[in-house]
């Protein structure tokens, strides 16, 4: 049984964490940061075995260095095309990539366009079927990335990848936009309840300084709008001939909402 632990860092960022129940190696994906991180390893007694990079921001690899020197045998997986002609150090990987982890898991890297051209996404499975997918940027909690190097098309290709995986996968975003999403959701779906229900859980969850993340898959199919875009009466709703260009016309209004 794998877990998925979420290190708050920076103003909204988290350092997903996959541990094996029963071992003290742990994954971290996304270091922006590394003092909490390891602070956190230290404390519980736990080997980092390998760092995975979603992508180059600075608030996803700003730790990475001093991570390095403290456990200098974890392995580190990176996006192997470049971001604005640097490389970062590790082992490439383009999506299709399959590791083998901890006793009875492989990650299986995903190759997810849009908000970066070398984003990446890492899926954990399990032998008893269990997956969580580290989505980085791609997909958020009822919401999804901007679009800064990619085209709307790419970007919904990914999250149509995302959305075709099993639907108990348990999703690990990178940033806690949880209730901000939510709210530009009920506007988009003002009678979707399931968008209503949310919004509460998630308040709560907030006022007790605990993360809306992890999510599952079939919850985020039920109120998000970026996996929502074959609903014909959304379509209907806002006056677009297909998904596509429904999901276009969403994000550009997200992008100002």
């Amino acid at each position: 049984m794998l877990q998925a632990i979420a290190i708050p860092i920076l103003q909204d960022n988290y350092i997903w964490l996959i541990r094996q129940a029963d071992s003290n190696a742990v994954i971290a994906v996304d270091p922006g940061s590394s003092a909490e991180l390891s602070q956190y390893l230290h404390k519980h007694e736990l080997e980092l075995t390998k760092i995975l990079i979603t992508h180059q921001h600075a608030d996803h690899i700003d730790g990475l260095s001093n991570l390095k020197q403290q456990w200098p045998s974890a392995e580190i997986l990176v996006p192997a095309l470049p971001f604005h002609g640097e490389l970062l150090k590790g082992t490439a990987c383009r999506g299709g990539e399959s590791f083998n982890v901890f006793d009875d898991s492989t990650i299986t890297v995903l190759a997810v366009p849009g908000h970066t051209l070398n984003h990446l996404a890492y899926l954990f499975t399990t032998s008893q079927g269990q997956h969580i997918l580290c989505c980085g940027d791609t997909l958020f909690s009822a919401g999804c990335g901007r679009i800064f190097e990619g085209t709307a098309q790419q970007m919904f290709g990914s999250l149509a990848k995302i959305n075709s995986l099993p639907a108990d996968t348990m999703l690990c975003p990178t940033h806690e936009y949880t209730l901000s999403n939510l709210k530009f959701a009920r506007v988009v779906e003002p009678d979707n309840l399931d968008i209503v229900k949310q919004i509460a859980l998630v308040e709560e969850l907030r006022a007790h300084n605990r993360p809306s993340l992890p999510v599952t898959l079939n919850a985020e199919r039920s109120y998000n709008p970026f996996l929502r875009c074959e609903n014909l009466e959304l379509q209907q709703r806002w006056q677009q001939n297909n998904a596509l260009e429904l999901f276009s016309f969403l994000r550009n209004w997200k992008n100002n909402f």
